[in-house]
């Protein structure tokens, strides 16, 4: 990836060491597995022609609606994918940011699958698994003194962002049939925690309270 646009904001200095942290921890043992059979699909988003990225968006942004409307049925909140963002992030930021939180995805992904670390008789854990992006996305929706969204600090529509490539990842990954068994186990275990952490990352971009979020897991 290329060397980022100097970037003023706040948090990525607070939020700097610990996804350095992650990467060092995973670089040796991912290297080999970056551009490898872990990760087949990683850059389809690119490839497609205009006619199925435009139905993959559409088909993502009802999968989104959907998750929503069980949030808002659960919580009682009205919530609304075409957010409010009052201070919309620089274009080359907000490229740049994307970026961290997706090349993060693969990389603690990658590392969960070679490693199975979180991998427990119910599945994995998946807050553990990344716990690097997590990081990344709280940064990206400080909340201030009173508990609230910190309006003038977050870059929302990264986030936004983020929700949707998850939402198409999820697609992706269901529309795939790989006749090799091996494979398909490891697309469907992929699936399961993708679509876990989705949930985590629609969960903090509403500010949802421990309480709404347990709730909503039981």
């Amino acid at each position: 990836m290329s060397a980022p646009a100097p970037i003023g904001s706040p948090f990525l200095a607070e939020t700097g060491r610990a996804i350095h942290l992650v990467r060092l921890a995973m670089a040796l043992s991912m290297a080999i597995f970056l551009r490898g059979r872990l990760m087949p699909d990683q850059n389809a988003n690119q490839t497609a022609g205009n006619g199925a990225d435009q139905a993959l968006d559409l088909a993502a942004r009802t999968l989104i609606h959907e998750r929503l409307r069980c949030v808002r049925r659960v919580t009682k909140r009205k919530l609304d994918l075409d957010d409010i963002v009052l201070r919309p992030t620089a274009p080359p930021a907000r490229r740049h940011l994307f970026e961290e939180a997706s090349e993060l995805y693969w990389n603690e992904l990658n590392w969960e699958q070679l490693t199975d670390e979180e991998l427990h008789e119910d599945g994995e854990l998946t807050e553990m698994v990344f716990p690097g992006l997590l990081t990344l996305i709280d940064a990206l929706l400080p909340t201030g003194p009173n508990g609230e969204p910190d309006r003038d600090r977050e870059h929302r529509d990264v986030a936004h962002d983020f929700v949707m490539w998850l939402a198409r990842r999820i697609l992706e990954l269901r529309s795939s049939k790989p006749e090799d068994d091996p494979d398909r186990k490891r697309l469907q275990r992929e699936e399961r925690i993708t679509d876990d952490l989705l949930d985590l990352v629609v969960y903090r971009l509403y500010s949802l309270t421990h309480a709404e979020m347990e709730g909503l897991q039981a």
